[in-house]
């Protein structure tokens, strides 16, 4: 229990919710896993992904997966750090806007990268319908 209190009003507090994961894969070994944190888009729909707040949010996000992404590794697992979505300085993330349409996607693997500075679309992983 860790990362609680007002400058982080989110529940479970990232840490925590890195930490649970990765006691269900200690103990269960799973083939898959999926993390989805709400608190970024919950921040953001709150403050704006231009705030203080939602960036504050998004430097908990990346201080737990800093610490857990290497022991995940060391289980045997493939990690793909990336978003269903961004977040606009007006509290959204709807259509086709930059900031809700343009999102990292990192990829902790041996597997073969594809060449840096390759931009790939996430259609190909979810695609968009109307």
């Amino acid at each position: 229990m860790e990362g609680y209190g007002a400058m982080n009003a989110c529940a479970p507090a990232e840490i925590d919710l890195c930490a649970q994961t990765t006691l269900m894969m200690e103990q269960n070994a799973p083939d898959y896993m999926l993390l989805h944190t709400c608190s970024a888009d919950t921040l953001g729909h709150t403050f704006g992904g231009d705030s203080k707040e939602y960036r504050r949010q998004i430097w908990h996000i990346d201080n737990a997966l800093s610490r857990s992404i290497p022991v995940w590794r060391d289980f045997g697992y493939d990690v793909i750090v990336t978003a269903d979505h961004g977040m606009t300085s007006d509290h959204w993330h709807g259509r086709t806007a930059r900031a809700a349409t343009e999102v990292p996607f990192y990829l902790f693997s041996d597997a073969e990268a594809p060449e840096e500075g390759d931009e790939l679309s996430q259609l190909g992983i979810a695609a968009w319908r109307q």
